[in-house]
């Protein structure tokens, strides 16, 4: 089987590429927005948005909003693959994705204005061939020396090994690369093996991968604890609206989320990693790097849409983190 690589950009646009995202379960993203959602009735959507859309995209996204360089590697099949490409080359984020087979998928969001409430309905993604995780290896490799930060997000497609964020950040730290893996289970207890610079998992996702239940705070402090020991450097736990928990390499900080009126939390804890991939590129403190990553979550719930930001948003938020 032969296995295309389409790469949107000319190489010399990659030299100055600060950070990569890579993730192999993109998506194209439909939010429908409706007045009231009613159950078991027709309802009618007030505004429809399609974009590209998969944590590594998002975190992508708000990456270049922040104003830095980013590359996006991944997969993409079908015309709704190529849709995420032509979505992406109209926000200027160069990209180089693997063809698979299987149409990329598609994720749905519907928010209802009256309860504020979101619904997400997920496409499962489609099955990958060993080829096709080697050859976006090969694409990583080839770019890895330009990057001072390598952002992993997502579920690993069905068809690639467990050990696929452990080799990426194995072959980052050959390069001086800093990483953040945004995974969960098997997948982030073998990338922490390898010791990334930051993980980004949620309450939920520090539950599977440490493997025993997390009821109150006092469990979270103790998983934290043995995901430090196994090897993460420095620990970001997003737990929705609630308070994050950041280990900085030493102790473990409780840091407040500003409230505001949300409107779709989608995405917000993609747009926290892009935010600190922003931040350690650079040169910012551990500490500053949580609160730009805090400011671009909250940011995105402030938006209809998943993985967007304003710089705007961003700000008015780290004003009331005491940022600047």
């Amino acid at each position: 089987m032969q296995v295309y690589a389409r790469a949107s950009v000319p190489s010399c646009l990659y030299s100055s590429t600060m950070i990569i995202t890579l993730g192999t379960t993109p998506t194209v993203q439909r939010t429908m927005v409706f007045d009231r959602v009613t159950l078991d009735q027709v309802n009618r959507a007030k505004h429809v948005h399609d974009h590209a859309s998969g944590k590594a995209i998002n975190a992508a996204r708000v990456i270049r909003v922040l104003g830095d360089d980013v590359l996006a590697l991944g997969f993409q099949g079908g015309d709704t693959g190529a849709f995420c490409s032509r979505d992406l080359d109209s926000l200027g984020i160069p990209h180089a994705f693997i063809d698979v087979s299987s149409p990329t998928r598609t994720c749905t969001t519907i928010v209802d204005l009256a309860t504020r409430q979101t619904t997400e309905l997920v496409e499962e993604t489609a099955p990958v061939e060993a080829a096709h995780t080697d050859a976006i290896f090969s694409l990583l490799k080839q770019h890895i020396a330009s990057a001072r930060v390598l952002v992993l997000s997502g579920t690993l497609a069905p068809g690639v090994p467990d050990d696929f964020y452990a080799r990426c950040v194995s072959l980052a730290r050959q390069h001086a690369v800093a990483t953040i893996v945004d995974a969960k289970g098997e997948a982030l207890k073998l990338a922490i093996a390898q010791h990334p610079t930051w993980i980004k998992p949620n309450k939920d996702e520090v539950e599977v991968t440490v493997g025993h239940p997390i009821k109150t705070e006092q469990d979270l402090l103790v998983a934290i604890k043995e995901l430090a020991a196994a090897g993460a450097n420095h620990i970001v736990v997003t737990r929705g609206a609630d308070h994050v928990l950041f280990y900085d390499g030493s102790q473990t900080k409780l840091l407040t989320i500003p409230q505001v009126e949300a409107i779709n939390p989608i995405g917000s804890g993609d747009a926290v990693a892009g935010g600190i991939a922003f931040g350690w590129a650079n040169r910012k403190s551990s500490s500053e790097c949580v609160n730009i990553g805090i400011a671009c979550g909250v940011a995105n719930a402030m938006t209809p849409y998943s993985g967007h930001v304003t710089l705007e948003g961003v700000a008015e938020v780290m004003a009331r983190l005491g940022g600047d």
